[in-house]
């Protein structure tokens, strides 16, 4: 439920923000970062428990949250002006 309830509300939430010019380009981007989440999680869970033990995935899970933060915090203000 969680799932779909983020993807609907990128859904509403991108043409609300997004230039109409702009808009074909940011629906593909969103579209191709779920086909490609869709995909590559359950493989990248599966073969983390099944070489490692479980916790191992929450380890990653912290570290990955503070690096895609920091790095979307960047990419929000380098490109915020541009859209």
């Amino acid at each position: 439920m969680g799932g779909s309830g983020i993807y609907s509300l990128t859904m509403v939430v991108v043409p609300e923000i997004v230039p109409l010019p702009k808009l074909g380009l940011a629906s593909g981007v969103v579209g191709g970062v779920f086909a490609v989440s869709s995909i590559a999680g359950p493989l990248l869970g599966g073969a983390i428990v099944s070489r490692t033990t479980w916790r191992w995935v929450f380890l990653l899970k912290y570290v990955k949250n503070l690096t895609m933060g920091v790095y979307v915090l960047i990419l929000v203000a380098a490109f915020h002006v541009d859209l």
